[in-house]
């Protein structure tokens, strides 16, 4: 019913759901593959998820009809996405029958059309939670609460063509939290080998490929405008937790993927204002603003969601920065938050920052260079809405611009 290969703290994972009780036997690299039981069938969950680690190297994976694209050797093309499902909560309802108005299917078979050697989501898959209302032709017969029909509408169908173009690696978004999406959660997609339930966090883990150290943190849980001093000191711990690196693994740039933005600003759907983000996570990320040790390198990039819109913060101010640049990737789908800021600069933490925003639905796709990453976001017909250029701490997006 679904397949699909995802980067965890241990190596790569290939993962299924069936509708029966058997696992599948997969093949990598024309070799078997027996694919175990992650967690079994429930009454909102009427499927079983498997689950297999694959051999180093391995380049192809193919279960049932599904053929699957392993690790890449080189590391030259990511697809960023996030903030996908359709928005089906109390009265804001999305008309998630419409393509036009949910282009994320639309978005998943352009991007893979562009052949990506990995693809990043930044969290926040789940997002039907609420009934479509009587007479909504838009969201009509659509699923709703945190259940099997609920999270193939929202991520796996529309996203099948992407899930096999490329391994992936997943972020926990608030819209996974318990008492939400947890559920589905944990039993798809979370990294661990084995599934955990409420109340948990996901632990932190890095991947690293090519020479490119990513950082994966669980954020969900943050409380977005308050400084909980009783969490800080977890959160420092989890972005201080992601293991060293080998001197085999020795990498050229680190980069911090996490749902919630570590420093921004909030730009909401109700009249414009700018609300101060994140406190709690800019207190505890403290941490990156000062050089790191050989063994764990500056963070030169971070990667978020959250904001339904695409922005860029580049605090170096046009010059040497101890602060890495922070893109914003929430555009993917789900209803956007409306703004009539496009660039400019503002103090955010105590900084300068160069700041641009698009808050049309895109997805994201970073081309590497010798010096750094060309990034081009992209809209739902697949013209360019923007292109960025990222080198060490710093980062430009110009609108409009060719790749």
């Amino acid at each position: 019913m679904a397949a699909w290969a995802e980067f965890t703290g241990s190596g790569l994972s290939v993962r299924a759901i069936v509708s029966g009780t058997d696992c599948p036997v997969a093949t990598v690299d024309g070799r078997p593959l027996v694919l175990s039981v992650r967690q079994s069938s429930s009454s909102d969950f009427p499927v079983t998820t498997c689950q297999a680690s694959t051999p180093a190297g391995a380049k192809f994976a193919v279960v049932g009809p599904e053929k699957l694209a392993l690790a890449p050797r080189k590391l030259r093309r990511i697809v960023v996405i996030g903030d996908t499902g359709c928005r089906l909560k109390g009265t804001q309802i999305q008309d998630c029958n419409d393509p036009l108005k949910w282009p994320f299917s639309t978005m998943t078979k352009n991007a893979a059309a562009k052949r990506p050697d990995l693809v990043i989501h930044v969290g926040d898959y789940y997002y039907r939670e609420s009934a479509c209302p009587v007479g909504q032709a838009g969201c009509k017969g659509s699923p709703h609460g945190d259940r099997w029909d609920s999270w193939r509408a929202d991520f796996f169908e529309p996203a099948s063509t992407l899930l096999a173009a490329a391994p992936w690696i997943f972020a926990r978004g608030n819209h996974e939290q318990c008492g939400r999406g947890a559920d589905g959660w944990f039993r798809f997609l979370d990294a661990g080998e084995n599934p955990l339930g409420c109340p948990a966090i996901a632990a932190p883990f890095a991947v690293n490929i090519d020479r490119l150290k990513l950082e994966v943190i669980d954020t969900a849980d943050v409380n977005d405008q308050q400084l909980s001093t009783d969490r800080l000191a977890f959160y420092e711990s989890q972005i201080a937790a992601a293991p060293q690196q080998t001197k085999a693994q020795k990498s050229e740039a680190t980069w911090v993927i996490t749902h919630k933005p570590l420093w921004g600003y909030e730009l909401t759907r109700t009249g414009q204002a700018l609300v101060e983000h994140n406190p709690l996570l800019a207190a505890a990320a403290g941490a990156m603003d000062k050089p790191r040790t050989a063994q764990l390198p500056d963070v030169q990039l971070l990667l978020a969601g959250h904001i339904h819109l695409f922005a860029s913060l580049d605090f170096a101010n046009g010059g040497a920065s101890l602060r890495p640049p922070q893109l914003i990737v929430g555009d993917g789908g789900t209803m956007l938050d409306s703004s009539d800021l496009r660039s400019g600069e503002q103090m955010i933490d105590g900084l300068l920052t160069k700041y641009s925003v698009k808050d049309s639905f895109g997805y994201f796709v970073m081309n590497r260079e010798k010096s750094g990453w060309r990034g081009t976001l992209y809209s739902v017909d697949d013209t360019v809405l923007a292109s960025c250029k990222q080198t060490g701490r710093q980062i430009e997006c110009l609108p409009n611009a060719k790749p």
